[in-house]
């Protein structure tokens, strides 16, 4: 049975999503963050025979995040999905999300990445100590947008990439680091899903002209100290093996996969 959680099913669903807490880290985060009554934010839950939660599905905005212990309503899941207007992204561990791959939902782009964790900086990784870092608050969130839009890697991501930035901001989940030139920035990276004891490394960007100049590093290693300093584990997942390179020298291990499905037709064939 799949139904929606309340704040009564909190203990249930900390419980299993704690079983793997770096994958869960979105979840966790949601749920300590934003709690069970935004209208952005839905959660699902599928309890087994002896009721007990085995599998939770989490809206933020059009992403949905999925999570099971092992079997799950995979069609009950798809039903709840059909439920909105839009799909704009299916996320979790590849072992799970990869099931959705030959049913009703046709993605239009599937990325499979490598998922890694970081709990000290490895002490020989140094950055050019002349590059400045600075924080981002919400009167960046515009200049962070346009370069985003700048680059052909992102420039086709989240219609809502700006509400979310701006809600997470507020929320105090999310902190950006960025690099700035002439006024513009022109490498940035930051933190998302931000729970009591970790925090998703994501939207590390910069823009083509101004690549191979350490940028992206000092920002990335700024703000992995910044979160270690507060106790917290650092997640990211990459695709890119030179991405790969840099965040293994910065101190990462490798422990799974994660896939992305963006942009799924609601409707297309027959299950």
């Amino acid at each position: 049975m799949i139904r929606k959680l309340i704040e009564e099913d909190n203990n249930m669903l900390m419980k299993l999503v704690m079983e793997e807490p770096e994958f869960n880290i979105y979840i966790i985060g949601d749920v300590e963050n934003f709690g069970y009554n935004q209208d952005y934010l839905d959660m699902f839950g599928e309890f087994d025979e002896s009721g007990d939660l085995s599998a939770v599905m989490v809206r933020y905005f059009n992403i949905f995040t999925l999570y099971a212990k092992d079997r799950f309503d995979m069609y009950g899941f798809i039903d709840v999905m059909r439920n909105y207007d839009k799909i704009g992204m299916l996320v979790g561990k590849t072992d799970i999300i990869s099931k959705f791959e030959g049913t009703s939902l046709v993605f239009n782009k599937t990325e499979l990445h490598h998922f890694a964790v970081l709990k000290e900086i490895n002490p020989s990784f140094e950055i050019d100590k002349k590059i400045i870092v600075k924080k981002a608050n919400l009167e960046d969130v515009d200049r962070i947008v346009g370069l985003k839009k700048r680059i052909n890697e992102f420039s086709n991501g989240s219609d809502n990439f700006k509400k979310i930035l701006l809600n997470e901001f507020k929320a105090g989940t999310a902190h950006g680091y960025y690099v700035e030139v002439d006024g513009n920035i022109v490498s940035y990276a930051q933190t998302s899903g931000e729970n009591s004891m970790s925090a998703m490394v994501g939207s590390v960007m910069t823009d083509m002209n101004y690549r191979k100049k350490g940028f992206a590093s000092a920002c990335i290693k700024v703000l992995c100290s910044d979160l270690i300093k507060q106790g917290k584990v650092l997640c990211l997942y990459y695709k890119n093996p030179e991405a790969g390179d840099i965040y293994r020298r910065i101190g990462f291990k490798e422990i799974g996969l994660w896939s992305m499905y963006t942009e799924a037709e609601k409707y297309a064939s027959t299950l």
